[in-house]
């Protein structure tokens, strides 16, 4: 279990993630209990395992040191039975993403990205039957009440500014302390601390902070 130390743990999206015998993948999200504002599992994205990911309950993850790897309490072997979490569905022209659900109902959709179907080599649309999708969406599911946040995903201050994007979190034991975000223009950028207390809302793929531009720019890089 991750131990509790007055050293805060860095999570940075994209970190390397090794078990007890070897390299694994990468950190890909993080899911989060947002009533108890609390990491519950980390999605890796492996490298064994094509295009496949995997939800590693926090418990199993080591305090990292340095911040730069994250070492699950397990071997290979017990990492690649960890549960699959990405799905793909099709959706009919006209058809909401939102619409698409897991058919377990002890699951959630999580982050998600859609995109179209592919295209020959000439630009035009492979001829599929009419009654073939357009659309693909690829999602993750994650436990029922629970969402899920990544790298790319938008903060906004309390103004409705664009704060920046993700890059990790702070935790001490597995409560979120900090998020780390990067802000403002490339020839201006700063990677900030922003404290748990500063956030307003948590949305799967969405971070609203209850803090207006100028306030964000008081904080600590």
């Amino acid at each position: 279990m991750m131990e509790h130390s007055r050293e805060l743990t860095r999570l940075r999206f994209g970190s390397e993630v090794r078990c007890s015998d070897g390299r694994f993948g990468e950190l890909a999200d993080v899911v989060i209990d947002p009533k108890r504002r609390r990491v519950t599992h980390l999605a890796v994205d492996t490298t064994e395992l094509a295009s496949s990911r995997v939800l590693a309950p926090i418990e199993l993850a080591e305090n990292p040191k340095s911040g730069s790897e994250i070492v699950l309490r397990c071997t290979m072997e017990a990492a690649r039975k960890l549960p699959p979490v990405q799905d793909v569905v099709a959706l009919q022209v006209g058809e909401p993403p939102s619409e698409a659900q897991p058919d377990d109902p002890d699951w959630d959709v999580g982050v998600r990205d859609v995109s179209w179907m592919p295209q020959s080599d000439t630009g035009a649309m492979i001829d599929y039957p009419e009654s073939e999708p357009e659309m693909m969406m690829t999602y993750d599911r994650v436990p029922k009440g629970e969402i899920e946040i990544r790298r790319s995903t938008p903060v906004a201050t309390a103004d409705g500014d664009d704060a920046g994007r993700l890059i990790g979190l702070l935790l001490d034991g597995g409560q979120i302390t900090h998020f780390l975000l990067r802000s403002g223009p490339l020839w201006r950028r700063r990677d900030l601390a922003a404290p748990i207390k500063a956030l307003e809302t948590l949305t799967t793929d969405n971070v609203t902070l209850g803090l207006t531009k100028a306030e964000l720019r008081e904080l600590r890089s």
